[in-house]
């Protein structure tokens, strides 16, 4: 059960992420071809989208490396298994 909640976890933040990045691309266009006003439509909204998108990137990197750890500790590693004891 827990697998599947992680991969549907990770499967979540990419595509939040995704959304994220296009936002920015959008907001970008937006803020090349006219002079935002407002703080999210300006330089300081486009690091903010980015630095958002850069984090919910980030989130599935953590996820598999936890799911990674999980599953390290409850199999052995190859090379312990085939080793000949001395």
């Amino acid at each position: 059960m827990q697998v599947h909640s992680t991969r549907l976890l990770t499967i979540f933040f990419l595509l939040l992420s995704l959304l994220m990045t296009v936002v920015c691309s959008v907001l970008g266009v937006l803020n090349a071809f006219s002079n935002p006003a407002r703080t999210l439509l300006s330089v300081y909204g486009l690091v903010l989208w980015n630095g958002v998108a850069a984090l919910l990137y980030f989130f599935p990197v953590i996820l598999f490396a936890a799911e990674f750890r999980k599953t390290i500790n409850v199999a052995a590693p190859i090379s312990q298994v085939r080793r000949v004891p001395e």
